[in-house]
């Protein structure tokens, strides 16, 4: 009997975690990846308990998942939102795999948290750009750790994300955008205001 009453609450997590990706637009192949659901499964959920809950089919994105962070690390539009989700890994506590867990499990659980960590992200992104799957890669990207990782900004110390092969140090978005910011100002003073500003203290009367 708890085998069964087990194996009935891994069924409900899987649907439930199927669910949840769709909601995202998570591609077919990559919710089997998590849930172990088949594909005529999930488009059975999709055309289902999810159209009855939001009254439309789910949109989900098409062609193979991304799979080169290289691709995500130089799209400039793209590092404030990695930089972001760094930070939120670094803060969520991924699930640790136990010796006698099996591989559906392990990746029922890590969908799990791949969710947990796109919805925190979704809630910080003041515009988010980056889909879930994109997400997912830079999570496995860190925890590898040989692509890509996170330092401190030269600057201000704020967590940022770099390839692994770099050396030296970086600068975060707002560090780099500082000193043009400044220099733009001063740039734009009027040639009077800064005579008008000028330190009263180095005059002397002349009399």
């Amino acid at each position: 009997m708890r085998l069964t009453e087990s194996r009935y609450s891994r069924d409900l997590r899987r649907y439930h975690l199927a669910l949840r990706m769709l909601s995202f637009e998570v591609r077919t192949s990559t919710i089997g990846r998590y849930t172990g659901l088949t594909s005529a499964r999930i488009r059975a959920l999709g055309r289902s308990d999810y159209a009855i809950d939001r009254g439309a089919l789910p949109r989900r994105h098409r062609g193979p998942a991304p799979y080169r962070i290289s691709t995500i690390l130089t799209d400039p539009r793209l590092r404030g939102d990695v930089n972001l989700v760094a930070a939120v890994v670094t803060l969520l506590n991924a699930p640790a795999r136990r010796s006698d867990e099996a591989a559906g499990i392990v990746e029922l659980r890590s969908g799990e948290f791949l969710c947990d960590l796109y919805e925190v992200y979704l809630q910080l992104a003041e515009r988010p750009t980056l889909t879930f799957e994109q997400v997912a890669l830079v999570q496995r990207t860190l925890i590898r750790a040989k692509q890509a990782a996170t330092v401190g900004c030269v600057g201000c110390g704020a967590l940022i994300v770099r390839d692994a092969l770099e050396l030296g140090g970086k600068l975060c978005r707002q560090c780099i955008e500082v000193p043009r910011n400044a220099q733009t100002h001063f740039e734009a003073q009027p040639m009077s205001r800064v005579a008008d500003e000028a330190a009263p203290g180095y005059q002397h009367s002349l009399f």
